[in-house]
């Protein structure tokens, strides 16, 4: 399933009603490609997670690789020039 922003525009309280959903999915075999811009929630969730820009990954690898958010965050915001979070 696809899902673009899924807690764009919502209250806080619907955002984790929404991801709850989300990780019960996932969890019943459902693959799952989000769209999002919050790299917290993004993290806790995401298996691999990936950051296109200017028609390339500027980033890619898996969300415990990319946990702390500093690699995620450069990528995302355009800071540095690191490709991949694995070698």
């Amino acid at each position: 399933m696809m899902v673009d922003e899924p807690s764009l525009g919502l209250a806080p309280l619907v955002i984790d009603q929404v991801y709850e959903s989300l990780r019960q999915l996932n969890a019943s075999g459902l693959t799952l490609l989000v769209v999002e811009r919050s790299t917290a929630r993004i993290l806790d969730l995401a298996s691999r997670v990936y950051v296109p820009r200017n028609g390339h990954n500027a980033l890619e690898g898996s969300a415990s690789e990319l946990a702390d958010g500093h690699a995620l965050e450069e990528a995302y915001f355009g800071y540095g020039d690191r490709q991949t979070a694995h070698a």
